[in-house]
């Protein structure tokens, strides 16, 4: 989490019904508005039912025990048509609140993963993307069912008062016990609704890093396997199901606890209603047997009510979780020039002045240097070269002329033209890095190549594959551009996903070519195919390469080679081969 954001106010138990319709009225008022209108109607038609139900047993006789034939099936008829038409407008009223929320749901996930998406660089790096994925997904998920939960509380809270006129009108002596019974009880079970919100809070960090650990195992699994560590890694994980579990009974335990003491308190109260009624009161059958059926659905409403609010404190935690990724991730977005300024096309060279960079320590109380005060020119159209031992900050760089991050201090210039920050929007958009993990995503080889030029036609496809060098592999394969690349493109090879990855980099035609470290996990021949490829960009694309083999950079026109963070040499592969010699510890002569 970002620490130096500011926190959300925490959610209580106590107004978690009232954060969450808040939230869902941000939806449109007039659809909330629908929803209460039809709950209302809904309480309503069930009230009329109960008050029916009097004159409809005095209808038919029962009320003094002679029932005739012909009452009994038109009082019948009248109780079902009653009972149906309310029926109908509680299934329309269900529709609405489905809807409703299921949208709400929506909005709350695009809104998290457009910001996520618009975070910068240098800040995403720094999250565990199971924590993200978490928020998005797990966390989301309970506020869904805390929607439902609300829809339910929202439902009883409009339908008690209808059952408590009910009530009122048959007997008020006994409405009132009903009242002081409700009262007694949520006194007697208030703990439980906080103990809850606390238990759900934890579970949500229990969950976190339970997830956590597991994408852990699932992304190290080779390294975990080569070191044994399976074992090891088994503990580890068993220990966070052994939190999760405990977190879990607890919060069932709670939850269990205030369902038994709210069972045994509508039992008492059900037989002290019934023992006043007949011995007390004295009312006739009829309206003692729909006194006691309403009286009982407002004792069953009350106590499925408090239940129900008990239950929100999961929700509220769950949203006061999402709440505060979203923060973190909002206050780390990406300025966005909002000028109609258009960068003009570089046609001499890309500047760097001064440029350093510095990240925060693991102690997060200090910074280390990634770069120090880099001054370079990279030519258009050349090939530069970019080398150096590792940690010298070499990504870095080319992170911050991808305009990925931004430069603690100094600039960057196109033509003597100052980049803004809000400037890399557009910038991006000259540029193409291929990576030195190469990625795919689960989707075809054509969707892939599209990710970087929507617009490609298949022809441009193919162009881009040949110059990678790997048409003839994505020919042969089962569907060609339709075959499915796999999670993380892994049914490919490690060389053929590269030179993928390079033919969707070729296809956008960047005005500047990134390679970081790209040509590594490719043989000597395919990395010559390669080689050949750049020469024959050069002069009509600007190539950045970073790389490790000296047959990668020995024909660049130009080489920067970085040591400790600093540009410690600059010029041609053979005017800097001594400096080469001493930082790399290698021998340049062929």
């Amino acid at each position: 989490m970002n620490k130096s954001a500011k926190s959300t106010s925490p959610i209580s138990a106590k107004n978690a019904a009232l954060v969450l319709m808040c939230r869902i009225q941000e939806m449109g008022r007039k659809r909330l508005l629908r929803v209460i209108v039809l709950s209302i109607l809904s309480g309503l038609a069930e009230s009329m039912g109960i008050l029916a139900l009097v004159p409809l047993i005095k209808l038919v006789g029962f009320d003094n025990g002679m029932v005739t034939d012909w009452h009994l099936p038109l009082a019948l008829a009248a109780y079902v048509m009653l009972v149906g038409g309310g029926a109908m407008v509680v299934r329309q009223r269900t529709l609405e609140v489905r809807s409703l929320s299921l949208e709400f749901l929506d909005r709350l996930r695009s809104k998290l993963h457009d910001a996520i998406l618009h975070m910068e660089w240098a800040r995403f790096r720094t999250v565990r993307t199971s924590d993200l994925l978490q928020s998005i997904t797990g966390e989301i998920a309970r506020i869904g069912q805390g929607v439902f939960l609300l829809d339910s509380l929202t439902s009883m809270l409009l339908t008690i008062p209808a059952v408590l006129i009910t009530s009122f009108v048959l007997s008020w002596p006994l409405t009132l016990v009903a009242l002081l019974v409700g009262g007694i009880i949520a006194l007697i079970t208030r703990h439980l609704g906080t103990q809850g919100f606390l238990l759900a809070r934890e579970q949500g960090k229990v969950n976190q890093n339970a997830t956590a650990d597991l994408a852990d195992d699932l992304a190290g699994l080779r390294v975990i396997k080569s070191f044994s560590a399976e074992q090891r890694r088994v503990t580890k994980i068993s220990a966070r199901f052994t939190d999760i579990r405990c977190n879990q009974m607890a919060y069932v335990r709670a939850i269990a606890t205030e369902r038994a003491t709210l069972q045994c308190a509508a039992a008492v109260a059900s037989a002290l209603a019934l023992f006043i009624a007949v011995s007390i009161i004295k009312v006739p059958p009829a309206e003692a047997l729909v006194l006691i059926i309403a009286y009982a659905r407002l004792l069953q409403l009350s106590l499925r009510a408090i239940s129900s609010w008990r239950k929100l404190s999961d929700a509220t935690a769950a949203l006061q979780s999402y709440d505060e990724t979203l923060q973190m991730c909002s206050t780390s977005v990406e300025p966005i020039s909002h000028t109609a300024t258009t960068l003009p096309t570089m046609k001499r060279k890309l500047s760097l002045e001064s440029i350093s960079v510095s990240y925060l320590a693991d102690d997060e109380m200090s910074h280390r240097p990634a770069l120090m005060n880099i001054t370079a020119d990279i030519p258009k159209g050349a090939i530069t070269a970019l080398i150096g031992p590792s940690g010298a900050g070499k990504s870095t760089l080319t992170d911050v002329i991808a305009g990925l991050i931004v430069a603690d201090s100094g600039r960057m210039l196109v033509d003597n033209m100052p980049l803004s920050t809000s400037d890399r929007t557009q910038w991006r958009r000259r540029i193409a890095l291929v990576p030195q993990e190469p990625f795919l995503f689960h989707d075809t080889i054509a969707s892939n190549l599209r990710l970087s030029y929507p617009e490609a036609t298949e022809a441009e496809m193919w162009e881009a594959l040949e110059a990678a060098s790997v048409a003839d592999v994505v020919q042969n394969l089962p569907n060609g551009l339709e075959t499915i690349a796999g999670p993380r493109g892994d049914s490919l090879s490690g060389g053929e996903r590269q030179r993928i990855v390079l033919a969707r980099a070729l296809i956008r035609r960047p005005e500047i070519l990134i390679l970081d470290e790209a040509t590594s996990s490719l043989d000597k021949m395919t990395e010559k195919l390669v080689a050949e490829t750049l020469n024959e960009l050069k002069g009509r694309c600007t190539i950045l390469v970073v790389a490790h083999r000296l047959e990668t950079i020995r024909h660049a026109d130009k080489v920067l080679l970085l040591d400790n963070s600093r540009l410690v040499a600059d010029g041609s592969f053979e005017d800097i081969s001594e400096d080469i010699e001493r930082v790399l510890g290698v021998n340049v002569i062929q």
